[in-house]
């Protein structure tokens, strides 16, 4: 019988987290603004995205998943396996603004960057 188990991360430099975590720990944030595609994003538009149910929604989807390797890799996580696919992501958003902060004023702001 083989048997895996996840070590648990001790915090600091080389831990991985979910975007739930990151979500609820903006102090551990290694940066205040992330970029996804090519528009730059504050911590707070982050966590409004991060907040956002997916839905189904493809954008929102990748936008929670590409948010969490972005803040992982910043805190020392290694990217080697997945900066492939964070580079990817990055060419698929291109100039999208992620759905829910396409009303309103916080479009101008994000098109302004």
């Amino acid at each position: 019988m083989v048997q895996c188990s996840t070590s648990p991360c001790a915090g600091g430099s080389g831990c991985t987290y979910t975007q739930g975590y990151w979500k609820n720990h903006p102090n551990a944030w290694p940066a205040q603004n992330v970029i996804l595609g090519t528009i730059n994003y504050t911590q707070a538009q982050l966590i409004q995205i991060l907040n956002q149910p997916a839905s189904g929604n493809g954008l929102v989807s990748l936008a929670h998943q590409l948010i969490a390797a972005k803040l992982d890799i910043g805190t020392g996580a290694d990217a080697s396996a997945v900066q492939s696919a964070v580079n990817s992501a990055d060419i698929l958003i291109g100039t999208l603004i992620v759905p829910q902060l396409a009303t309103g004023s916080s479009v101008q702001a994000l098109q302004a960057h």
